[in-house]
């Protein structure tokens, strides 16, 4: 036989390599392990969702008359701020359980509080004696004996020039 097909010394690449030794484990903390989540009883909640007409709505709002009042002054903080209040009256004819129900339906609808309070805030804006920063709204549907009373409070920082006893564009205080 030729003497090229004899075995050869393997390479000193082919030995197993041993690998490096483990760290020891971290010691457990003495404390109990994670509990099991228990099962919760079932949770019931019925909700009403209503969505009125937007043009029917926005009809209506906008042939309402607000009457709105207001004034600067300090804030909790000690910052100027505008505080108002702007109330719409929304002629609507029946019993008194038709009213009740009309003014929940109306205080659960988005779009009725939305166009409300965008109609609040322009009139906050305009009477304000100058501009505002981001406002805190609270609106609040109640029936009437004529119909429906929404009423948005109105409470936002006063930005700019325009502070607390500073006439206002219309020459109001």
């Amino acid at each position: 036989m030729a003497l090229w097909l004899a075995v050869a010394e393997a390479p000193h690449y082919s030995h197993a390599v041993p690998s490096p030794p483990r760290p020891p484990a971290p010691p457990r903390p003495a404390r109990p392990g994670l509990a099991k989540a228990r099962p919760r009883p079932f949770q019931e909640r019925t909700a009403t969702l209503v969505r009125g007409v937007d043009g029917a709505i926005a009809t209506a709002l906008k042939n309402a008359d607000p009457c709105t009042e207001g004034a600067a002054a300090k804030g909790l903080d000690g910052e100027d701020a505008w505080f108002g209040s702007t109330s719409f009256l929304l002629p609507v004819s029946g019993s008194t359980e038709h009213l009740a129900r009309w003014a929940t339906w109306a205080g659960a609808d988005v779009h009725v509080r939305l166009r409300a309070l965008r109609v609040a805030l322009g009139e906050a804006s305009v009477r304000a004696p100058g501009p505002l920063g981001t406002a805190k709204c609270e609106v609040r549907v109640a029936p009437t004996a004529t119909g429906l009373r929404i009423d948005v409070d109105v409470e936002a920082p006063l930005l700019g020039p325009g502070r607390a006893g500073v006439k206002s564009r219309t020459g109001r205080r």
